[in-house]
């Protein structure tokens, strides 16, 4: 049985000014006031379910500011893995929707709070959609399993010179498939269910710091990643810049949202329904 405490909404009427009084008051205590121009603005999409936008703002209302002192840290160099429960990423998530994560050290991604989504263009405005798309699940359908894990484990290589090195490789095998199970055009920049992808890990070449710009107006490979598996993005609180012989491996988030384009064209495309089975679903791989 679901804690009411976390998933059921106040009986009160929407909207009522002592929720977004109490952010902008978080914020103004930082010294860094929200525009919530984006935010207005995304709310016109959900002319289907009007109250999301008010639930997402009363939801993010509920949590009390988090301290990064209490969440552990993935170090350079280390190999160490944190568990999370789904409720505890979207504690995470909802925080830094409302930019209360104080200004992290250099060596951390400094774009880990939404303010610079809210106000801006239009990729801002559509990557927005996909977190509000992300909070109708957690407040209308509810996170299915509350208590599923979802993990991240940081790993590295002792150095190595591989170019003298003599040992022999395996035999490994590429297939580069035109379609996917479906019979339809097979993307590698389709990262939802739709596309058969959940069939594979998704394994990721990019930037250094985790989650990249996806926080900054990025809308490219890491970027739409994190945007259509939200849950991705609670990992740039704690994960420190990786060295070129580091990996960090994420295990149990879902693909939430679908997608359509790519940098300029990126639209949010809906939510993304379904739950897989396959053993792999969910493992992503940042190298």
């Amino acid at each position: 049985m679901r804690d009411p405490k976390l998933y059921e909404l106040e009986d009160r009427e929407k909207n009522q000014p002592d929720d977004y009084d109490k952010l902008q008051r978080i914020n103004n205590k930082r010294g860094k006031p929200l525009n919530y121009g984006n935010l207005i603005k995304a709310k016109t999409e959900f002319s289907s379910c009007p109250n999301e936008f008010d639930k997402f703002i009363h939801y993010c209302a509920r949590i009390q500011e988090l301290s990064q002192d209490f969440i552990p840290l993935l170090k350079q160099n280390s190999c160490a893995t944190l568990t999370f429960s789904r409720d505890q990423i979207a504690q995470v998530i909802a925080t830094m929707a409302f930019n209360c994560f104080r200004d992290p050290q250099p060596s951390y991604n400094s774009e880990h709070n939404f303010n610079h989504m809210y106000p801006g263009d239009k990729g801002k405005y559509e990557a927005l959609k996909c977190l509000i798309y992300y909070f109708h699940a957690v407040c209308e359908r509810g996170l299915d399993n509350p208590n599923r894990l979802i993990s991240f484990t940081r790993t590295h290589c002792s150095n190595f010179d591989f170019a003298k090195c003599q040992s022999k490789m395996n035999s490994i095998k590429v297939t580069v498939k035109n379609e996917n199970t479906r019979g339809e055009p097979y993307s590698m920049m389709d990262f939802s269910n739709k596309a058969g992808n959940n069939e594979y890990a998704h394994v990721n070449f990019a930037n250094a710091f985790l989650g990249g710009g996806t926080l900054a107006g990025g809308l490219v490979q890491e970027e739409i990643l994190f945007l259509t598996h939200v849950e991705c993005i609670a990992g740039m609180t704690f994960c420190e810049k990786m060295r070129e012989n580091e990996a960090i491996i994420i295990q149990g988030a879902r693909c939430i949202t679908q997608h359509r384009g790519y940098r300029s064209s990126f639209k949010c495309d809906g939510p993304c329904d379904g739950i897989q089975p396959n053993p792999m679903y969910g493992v992503i791989f940042i190298l």
